[in-house]
């Protein structure tokens, strides 16, 4: 199942050309766990909304492959406003709207 995130594009450009596989990072009793939107559109749509301490123009869209299904890998509800990834999921690509 496929979902997508947002990430510091020098970074994860970066980690996409190792040779192993780039993750984002789940949810652990320290960290909430990374963004997650159902499709690139939602996630684009996030880095023109209200000022959250990123800036936009250094992040991009990246398809993310979920190990489980979407209930089992997505908290049911936002987290400061954001579903988060609640298990670790590889970063297939950049997505480039």
């Amino acid at each position: 199942m496929l979902a997508y995130t947002i990430g510091h594009r020098a970074s994860y450009d970066e980690g996409l050309r190792e040779t192993e596989p780039l993750k984002k990072v789940g949810a652990s009793p320290a960290y909430p766990g990374g963004g997650v939107w159902a499709t690139p559109e939602e996630a684009a749509a996030f880095l023109q909304t209200e000022p959250h301490g990123i800036v936009a123009e250094d992040f991009s869209v990246y398809e993310l492959e979920l190990p489980k299904p979407w209930d089992e890998c997505v908290s049911k509800e936002p987290v400061d406003g954001v579903l988060r990834l609640l298990e670790d999921a590889v970063v297939k690509r950049r997505v480039d709207l």
